[in-house]
């Protein structure tokens, strides 16, 4: 937030992106960080599709 605060005028800003895998630190970042919206990050957000593709071919019957 410091950095934030430093180098944005933060009454401007509308969101700030946290991108990331869920970790703990990225969790309590949220917490500390304002107008945040977390985002699952690219690599991650795949790999969670591709299991639910998995298991739904798998229960196919």
């Amino acid at each position: 937030m410091t950095y934030l605060e430093n180098n944005y005028d933060t009454d401007y800003l509308e969101r700030v992106y946290i991108s990331g895998h869920g970790a703990n630190w990225i969790k309590t970042g949220l917490e500390w960080i304002i107008k945040r919206v977390y985002v699952l990050d690219e690599f991650h957000r795949k790999k969670a599709a591709n299991e639910i593709v998995r298991r739904k071919e798998i229960k196919v019957d």
